[in-house]
């Protein structure tokens, strides 16, 4: 269904569009016209007065999407809402909150107006675990994969999804989707962190999947990044990559994206994967299941793994920085 939106915009709201989509920009023969910007399914036009217009189909995505972009209120109107094309954005889950317990109101589990728009997310897994790899995945999603994915359930919650179902997902997706992937096992991680730290590795490690994400992706399409640092120390951390002009920049950063984008949500499901797969083959190598995290259990798995293969085992399945690593081997 055909329709427009339109909104204000002030002088430094403009430039930002107009960085953003530099790559997209028309001129119109129209004199009150600053710029065109020619989307998939709509037209984006911006007016010398600072009025910007949307028209054609899925307008209400591509509103909500570029004010992410400036930072400004999405609109929450729920006649508005049910505008949205319903190709792309069905109904989604609710949940209850403490504050509205009680009561028949319920908060939306993610934004309905831009999670299923068609993107490119990045994830990382592994952080957090003392054995095993740190893993960074990227995913662009098409229309058409988000009607499949929509089919296998569950996936919008993905970092709730269990082990098990992931080991059941992950090969179907990967089948569907475009994808890149950087894995860093332990052995290397352990050269790495000597002499940078996780948030630099993390930046390191998306900036490559996204830019091969990128390339095999149609031109212009939003990439999201689930946000561990500042935007600004983001970019710092790769500084080392920019005089062979091999940073990409036109990224939306957003703390827990992958309630917010369907991409994100995707590329954290293959991450756990892969990561998993990875726990699995190191978990051989030592004749042991090992454990994930690193609580308790992985101090006293530690102690058993040093008993039977020595601490020069450590290098090769855990991540030596970690401070149960550390205890053991001072």
């Amino acid at each position: 269904m055909m329709s427009n939106y339109s909104f204000k915009l002030n002088n430094n709201q403009v430039a930002t569009i107009k960085k953003f989509y530099y790559k997209q920009l028309k001129l119109s023969p129209n004199k009150t016209v600053a710029f065109v910007i020619d989307e998939s399914l709509a037209k984006i036009i911006v007016y010398n007065n600072g009025t910007l217009l949307v028209q054609g189909k899925n307008t209400l995505s591509i509103v909500a999407f570029i004010k992410k972009i400036l930072q400004m209120k999405t609109v929450s109107d729920n006649s508005e809402i049910k505008e949205v094309s319903h190709s792309l954005v069905k109904q989604v889950p609710t949940l209850k909150t403490k504050s509205n317990a009680g009561t028949n109101s319920f908060l939306p589990l993610y934004n309905k107006k831009t999670y299923y728009l068609p993107s490119i997310g990045s994830d990382e897994v592994g952080t957090g675990d003392v054995f095993g790899p740190v893993i960074v995945c990227c995913v662009y999603l098409t229309a058409k994969n988000i009607v499949f994915l929509q089919k296998l359930g569950t996936i919008a919650e993905s970092k709730k999804i269990s082990d098990e179902k992931i080991m059941q997902l992950a090969p179907l997706i990967m089948k569907e989707v475009i994808y890149s992937v950087k894995i860093m096992m332990p052995l290397e991680y352990n050269q790495t962190i000597k002499q940078c730290n996780l948030n630099k590795i993390k930046a390191l490690m998306h900036n490559e999947a996204i830019k091969q994400t990128v390339l095999k992706a149609s031109p212009n399409v939003p990439v999201i990044l689930d946000q561990f640092c500042f935007p600004k120390n983001y970019f710092n951390y790769l500084q080392d990559q920019k005089a062979q002009n091999e940073i990409y920049t036109k990224i939306i950063f957003e703390t827990k994206a992958d309630s917010s984008y369907f991409s994100v949500a995707v590329a954290s499901v293959i991450a756990r994967y892969l990561f998993l797969t990875q726990i699995a083959k190191l978990s051989k190598q030592i004749n042991s299941k090992l454990q994930l995290g690193a609580g308790k259990l992985v101090d006293l798995q530690i102690d058993l793994i040093v008993k039977q293969h020595g601490l020069e085992i450590l290098p090769q399945i855990a991540k030596c920085n970690f401070k149960n690593i550390v205890r053991k081997m001072e």
